[in-house]
This record gives C-alpha cells, sequence and structure tokens, in this order.
C-alpha cells in the first residue's frame, strides 16, 4: 500500500503552487483586515470624540444660558426686595439682640429693627415666590 506522505517535498508541483496560493492569499486577507479594521477603528474613534465634544459643547452652552437668565432672575429679585427697605442701614454693635441662639448687632433700616422681624422677608415670597433673609454679623478683629 502506498501511504501519502506529508512531507512537501514528496508532494506535487501543483499541490504546491496551491498550498503557496493559498498562503499569500490568506496572507493579503489578514493584512486588508488588519488595516481595515485599524482604520474603521480609527475612524470610529475620532466621530465619537466629536459627537462628545459636540454634545459637551451644547452642554455648557445650556448651562451659560440658564445662569444668565438666573443671574438675571436674581438682580430682579434683589432690586424688588431692596425697594421694600428705606436703604438708610446702620449696625449698633453695642445693643445686641439674640438672633437663632447666638448674639448678633441689632441692624437697623432708618429706625426700623431688622432682627427677628421677618415681614419684609415674608411679603417678598409671597409677591415673588423667591426666597429672602436679611443678616447682621459682626465683623471679628484678628489679634495680633
Amino acid at each position: 500500500m502506498n501511504k501519502p506522505s506529508i512531507h512537501p517535498n514528496t508532494w506535487s508541483v501543483g499541490t504546491r503552487i496551491t498550498l503557496l496560493t493559498f498562503a499569500l492569499i490568506s496572507i493579503v486577507l489578514t493584512c486588508l483586515i488588519v488595516v481595515i479594521s485599524v482604520g474603521t477603528g480609527r475612524l470610529l474613534e475620532e466621530r465619537s470624540t466629536q459627537a462628545v465634544s459636540q454634545e459637551l459643547n451644547g452642554v455648557k452652552n445650556m448651562v451659560d444660558l440658564f445662569n444668565t437668565a438666573v443671574t438675571s432672575e436674581a438682580g430682579s429679585f434683589a432690586k424688588v426686595l431692596a425697594a421694600q427697605f428705606e436703604n438708610n442701614y446702620t449696625l449698633d454693635t453695642t445693643n445686641v439682640i439674640e438672633v437663632g441662639g447666638k448674639p448678633a448687632p441689632t441692624l437697623r433700616d432708618g429706625d426700623h429693627v431688622l432682627n427677628n422681624d421677618f415681614t419684609i422677608p415674608d411679603r417678598f415670597t409671597a409677591q415673588s415666590g423667591g426666597n429672602a433673609t436679611v443678616f447682621a454679623v459682626q465683623a471679628r478683629t484678628s489679634s495680633a
């Protein structure tokens, strides 16, 4: 019996050409697949980076617009609240009033004491829907 040998020296010329052709086509196809994969990967990465950049730019623009609107609204609210005072403020550090369990200097608007008087902030809230609080603080001096 003739046993077929797998040694290349025993192969016919046709078999050798066929195997060589198959190997070359496999190498070429593998190279093409690698080149296409790398190119496609880079293209997808660039497109996704651009898409994320555009989304971030849109979010930034929206936040800037919201900030502008809120800043304008806060300015308008401040004008409405300021209109309810005489704007003749004095801070009496010798006269201390307890506010929230802590001593605070007396804050006056003209003759009107503002400490613990919530009528103006409550009226402002009723008119505008916003919140208002009036604070009086005595600055601490540093001892050297």
